[in-house]
């Protein structure tokens, strides 16, 4: 069925993920040189409960790897069962599962935008740029990134500005002499 197959491939991205992981710092042992920042990435928890369970094992699976902390996480959206309006209750079941895995993390090192799926709400990500010390994170709310675009009057339009916007961002970055990786979040 496609929710088995879905899970299949969320678990084996997850994977994929956490040997690159693994791979980044056992390359910096190795080497003694500075690894990349440690990053983790996941969305479409639509599966409810049962996405949220994957989830929680693969960070009981990161803990066990004796390979420190990530130093962040980057949520792509689509968190609850089907047109979840309580975003809240969502970035809150996320840092909760997060805090339960490491102690006290830090939403300063989340990042948490909304998908097509997720209902409007505060305390998530909105459009624009985030610093960190060893990247930056450009998200991409829903609202300015519409599925539609072409049979929804206002979404090309909507479209074309949030991409302008992030043409505009990179620009500025490149002519400053940014060196840090950008990640394009939505």
């Amino acid at each position: 069925d496609r929710m088995t197959v879905r899970r299949f491939i969320s678990l084996l991205l997850s994977c994929l993920l956490l040997l690159c992981f693994i791979m980044s710092s056992a390359y910096a042992e190795e080497t003694g040189e500075e690894a990349y920042p440690a990053l983790v990435t996941a969305s479409d928890f639509q599966g409810g409960d049962g996405a949220y369970s994957n989830f929680d094992e693969m960070l009981g699976e990161m803990a066990l790897s004796d390979h420190g902390i990530p130093d962040g996480f980057l949520f792509g959206g689509d968190y609850g069962d089907e047109m979840d309006t309580d975003t809240a209750a969502s970035e809150a079941r996320l840092m909760t599962l997060l805090n339960a895995r490491y102690g006290s993390y830090s939403r300063e090192n989340v990042v948490i935008v909304r998908g097509k799926h997720d209902g409007e709400g505060s305390g998530l990500d909105v459009t624009g740029l985030r610093t960190f010390d060893d990247y930056l994170v450009y998200t991409i709310d829903y609202a300015d990134f519409p599925d539609g675009q072409y049979w929804r009057a206002n979404a090309a339009t909507k479209v074309k500005q949030t991409a302008q916007a992030l043409k505009d961002c990179l620009t500025e970055l490149a002519e400053a002499g940014e060196r840090r990786p950008v990640f394009v979040l939505s």
